[in-house]
C-alpha cells in the first residue's frame, strides 16, 4: 500500500507542478514590482532630497548686506603681507555683526613708471596674497594692470559690489577698536539723506567741530548707541552705501588721486550746499582711535 502511493505521488508530481506555476510567476512579478516601486521611491526621495539641499543650505548662509574694499599699492615692506595680513584679521575681529561670508576684494595699485625690480616685487606681493587666501572663498584679489591710484582703486572693486554697503580701507589701517556694524546699518538707514559716510579716527577727535553745516554738526542715536559728528573728508577706513560711492566717483572723474584731495579742498568751501555729501561724519567721535596706522609707506623693515 505504501509502494503504490509513493507511485501515485510520483505520477502526480509533473501535475502539482503545472498547477503552482502560475501561482510561482505571480509571486515572482510581486516581487518584481515591489522591488521597482521600492526603487523609485528610493530614487524620487534622494532627488527631492538634492532639489532641497541647496534651500536648506542657503537657509544657514547669511545675507550680507556689506563688501569690504581693501586699498593696497607697493611699499617698502613688499612682497611681505604682514600689513595687508593684519588689516584682514582686525576687520574680521573687530566690526561686530558683519558677517562671515562677507566679500573682502583686495585691490592692488599697478605701477605708475616701470621698474624691474619694483614690478616683480609687486608681482610676488600678488602672489602671497593669492597663496594666503587660496582657500578662503570670501577674499578676492584684484590685480589692477596700470596706475590708477586710491580713487581707481575702489572704482576697480566697485564694479564686483553688489550690496548695499560698503566699507573702504587701506591697506595698512588695521581697526584696533570694536566697532558695531548692526548699528552703523541701522542708524544709515534711519537717515539716509543725512548720513551718507561714515569714518573711524585715527585720532582722538578733539571737538572742533566746523562752522559750517551748523544743522547737521552732530547726530546722536542713543537707540543705536552712535554718535557722529561732522568732520573733514579722509581717506581712512570709512563706511558708506555703494550707491553715495557711485556717485562721488562719478563726480571726481577719472583722474588717478586719493579721493580726500578733491574732497578736502576746494570743494569743502561750497559745504554748505551739500554739507553731508562733502563731509563725513566721525563715528563715535569722543571714543577714539579706532584704527592704527601701521604705516606701509614709511615702514622699512620686512617681516
Amino acid at each position: 500500500m505504501a509502494v503504490r502511493l509513493s507511485k501515485q505521488q510520483e505520477e502526480n508530481k509533473p501535475e502539482r507542478s503545472i498547477r503552482q506555476l502560475p501561482l510561482l510567476i505571480l509571486l515572482i512579478i510581486a516581487v518584481v514590482f515591489l522591488y521597482e516601486s521600492s526603487f523609485m521611491m528610493s530614487s524620487r526621495a534622494f532627488l527631492e532630497g538634492e532639489k532641497r539641499k541647496p534651500e536648506s543650505v542657503a537657509e544657514q548662509i547669511p545675507l550680507t548686506d556689506s563688501t569690504v574694499i581693501i586699498t593696497s599699492s607697493l611699499i617698502p615692506t613688499h612682497p611681505s603681507i604682514r600689513m595687508v595680513n593684519e588689516t584682514v584679521n582686525s576687520i574680521r575681529e573687530m566690526i561686530g555683526g558683519l558677517a562671515y561670508n562677507t566679500p573682502i576684494l583686495i585691490s592692488v595699485d599697478g605701477r605708475k613708471e616701470y621698474n624691474k625690480e619694483d614690478i616683480e616685487r609687486l608681482q610676488k606681493y600678488v602672489e602671497n596674497l593669492r597663496m594666503r587666501f587660496l582657500h578662503d572663498p570670501y577674499v578676492t584679489i584684484l590685480n589692477n594692470y596700470q596706475f590708477g591710484h586710491i580713487s581707481n582703486s575702489i572704482r576697480v572693486a566697485l564694479q564686483m559690489v553688489e550690496t548695499e554697503f560698503v566699507y573702504v580701507v587701506q591697506h595698512d589701517f588695521k581697526f584696533i577698536k570694536p566697532i558695531n556694524h548692526t548699528s552703523l546699518v541701522g542708524v544709515m538707514r534711519e537717515h539716509p539723506d543725512q548720513i551718507k559716510m561714515v569714518r573711524f579716527g585715527k585720532n582722538r577727535f578733539r571737538g572742533d567741530v566746523l562752522d559750517v553745516c551748523d544743522e547737521y554738526n552732530k547726530l546722536d542715536s542713543v537707540k543705536y548707541g552712535i554718535y557722529l559728528v561732522l568732520a573733514q573728508w579722509s581717506d581712512n577706513n570709512h563706511f558708506t552705501t555703494k550707491k553715495h560711492y557711485d556717485r562721488i566717483l562719478k563726480d571726481i572723474g577719472p583722474t588717478p588721486r586719493p579721493v580726500e584731495a578733491p574732497m578736502m579742498g576746494h570743494l569743502v568751501l561750497n559745504a554748505t550746499s551739500d554739507c553731508t555729501y562733502l563731509l563725513q561724519y566721525t563715528y563715535n567721535w569722543m571714543q577714539g582711535p579706532f584704527i592704527g596706522h601701521l604705516d606701509g609707506r614709511l615702514t622699512l623693515q620686512r617681516k
